[in-house]
């Protein structure tokens, strides 16, 4: 007897034994359920949050590891309390873990709710010339374009990290390390180490050990400036994930390219939805423990399946790939609660059937067996659901999603509502509320969302048992049906659940009717969406139409004059 399990079922393949998944599906075969009512039975179960993992940096010291896959942002966790030195302790630093997975890159930050962007690298560069006095206040410094700070300490701007542009130019510099860093951080040691000023204040020195292998991290350096901060700054950090194996990019296994599992190295990083499920599958090393993930081994990922479905996830769709994901993995969660977002995002399934894992991405595939009502066992109980209750029916559909433009804040989509539908289900306007945190495109929020409430509008499934030829068929695999009974024509119906009698070795299945249409996405389709700004407003400086300078002298009592002065006038 085969036994398989789809989508939400195979969660929880890894966890059970062949035997007792055999015993359950002979003592019953359920109903087929859409992806949407399963993706949000789950979220009922799960309460995930519309936006990004994160509300504000994390500190202490009981906070599990953590990575980013795909393309996401963080609010990262303080591994140390801030810092601070200068005069007057007006220079303030964090040090913030963003991550404990090498290899993650850092694309942009986010400081009060502005995105502030740095020189790049190759611009910063040692200060030329002799080192210029010091005490002097810090607008000469920055007038002779020089940085105070540099002054304060003899550093130089490659010391201090890159520089912020923009409105906090002369205020925030930044210093990133991947992970893959081998030395404590020189600026850390040069104003923070032992025997520095705030060694001796504060009794807990940044030493030579503190280099945090295999974590990904930032520096940020503050300048006091109550114009500019009106308390302790809030950062976020918008990440190219960690590097994942892609088998298409390895010529060992038939692909094209350089990588090799065995060879992390070798890996890139890559937001393509059907990547990062195969790799939550396979399992992500992560350094000083096991692997997360399931561990599947490579045999039971067939290769042509998954390249498929990789590929089809990198069509080109709206000027982006088609199925892309992100996520901030907590190494605590479960990998079944990731891969279901990820697949949820990407209109995917997964099933397992003896232990191989196959994927299918978007649409239904085209059928692999057509039959008629010749073909069904008449002694065995056929079941039908042409149409569910009402309290199970939807034809709304709504969802919110992490928006970058809104700063990764939680965003609604615009809600998708049919007249006719409403019409059909007694006037009625049945709503589902669908979380996608794991989707920030707002394009591809609109594509699933379609697809999903299109596809709850199919509303058939069938338990029905074949003859013994039928023991090839697998989960996600597509029959045609031609019924005089049912009034069917060639209609497609997804495989959810196999079972076969050892006896008879007769085949019954349970089927969802399915239509590729759903799908097949439009421009038209599309929806407008605006999204308010949110950046901090600042006024343009005041410039006024007339402005005067006249020499005066003032007088005393006596008319003499005693004073020189100056008598400015402005207006408009």
């Amino acid at each position: 007897m085969a036994v398989v399990a789809v989508a939400a079922k195979a969660a929880f393949a890894w966890v059970a034994s062949n035997a007792a998944a055999t015993f359950v599906a002979k003592m019953l075969l359920s109903t087929a359920v859409s992806a949407l009512s399963a993706h949000l039975q789950r979220q009922a179960a799960r309460r995930n949050q519309p936006g990004i993992k994160t509300d504000y940096t994390t500190d202490g010291g009981t906070q599990p590891q953590k990575f980013v896959l795909g393309w996401y942002a963080t609010d990262g966790h303080m591994v140390c309390p801030p810092m601070s030195h200068g005069k007057d302790n007006g220079y303030l630093t964090y040090v913030i873990d963003l991550g404990n997975v090498p290899g993650a890159q850092l694309e942009s930050i986010i400081v009060d709710d502005e995105e502030v962007e740095f020189e790049a690298a190759s611009e910063t560069g040692p200060i030329d010339g002799p080192v210029p006095p010091a005490g002097m206040p810090d607008w000469w410094y920055q007038q002779q374009g020089l940085n105070p700070l540099a002054q304060l300490f003899g550093l130089t701007t490659t010391d201090l990290g890159r520089p912020a542009l923009g409105n906090y130019k002369g205020k925030v510099w930044l210093r990133y390390y991947d992970g893959s860093q081998t030395a404590a951080d020189p600026y850390l040691l040069q104003i923070y180490g032992p025997g520095t000023a705030w060694a001796r204040r504060s009794e807990r020195p940044w030493t030579a050990e503190m280099v945090g292998i295999g974590t990904s991290y930032a520096i940020l350096t503050f300048k006091f400036d109550r114009d500019v901060f009106t308390g302790l700054p809030r950062c976020r950090f918008v990440m190219r994930g960690i590097p994942l194996y892609d088998p298409r990019r390895d010529a060992s296994v038939g692909g094209d390219g350089s990588q090799r599992w065995d060879d992390p190295s070798t890996w890139a990083p890559t937001a393509n939805g059907m990547v990062l499920a195969y790799n939550i599958l396979r399992g992500i090393p992560i350094d000083g423990g096991p692997l997360w993930g399931y561990g599947v081994a490579a045999a039971d990922l067939p290769l042509p399946e998954w390249t498929a479905a990789m590929t089809a996830a990198d069509q080109i769709v709206d000027d982006a790939p088609r199925w892309q994901a992100g996520w901030e993995v907590a190494v605590d969660e479960e990998p079944a609660d990731v891969l279901d977002e990820v697949l949820k995002v990407c209109c995917a399934k997964v099933a397992e059937v003896g232990g191989v894992w196959k994927p299918r991405v978007g649409a239904p595939a085209a059928p692999v067996l057509f039959v008629t009502d010749d073909d069904l066992i008449l002694d065995r109980d056929a079941t039908l659901t042409p149409f569910p209750g009402l309290e199970a029916t939807f034809n709304a559909i709504h969802a919110s999603y992490p928006e970058p433009t809104a700063l990764w804040r939680p965003k609604d989509a615009p809600p998708r509502y049919n007249e006719a539908w409403e019409a059909a289900d007694q006037g009625r306007r049945l709503t589902a509320e669908l979380n996608l945190p794991a989707c920030p495109w707002e394009p591809q929020v609109q594509r699933v969302m379609r697809a999903y409430i299109e596809e709850e509008r199919r509303f058939a499934r069938h338990v029905i048992t074949l003859p013994p030829d039928a023991e090839a068929l697998e989960p996600l695999d597509v029959i045609a049906w031609t019924s005089d009974e049912n009034g069917y024509d060639a209609k497609l119906f997804e495989v959810h659940e196999i079972t076969e009698d050892p006896d008879t070795l007769l085949v019954t299945l349970s089927l969802r009717e399915v239509d590729p249409a759903d799908y097949h996405w439009q421009p038209e389709f599309r929806l407008p969406s605006w999204v308010p700004p949110v950046t901090k407003p600042r006024p343009d400086p005041m410039v006024p139409e007339y402005f005067t300078a006249q020499g005066i002298a003032m007088a005393d009592a006596t008319g003499r004059g005693r004073q020189a002065a100056g008598r400015l006038r402005w207006g408009g």
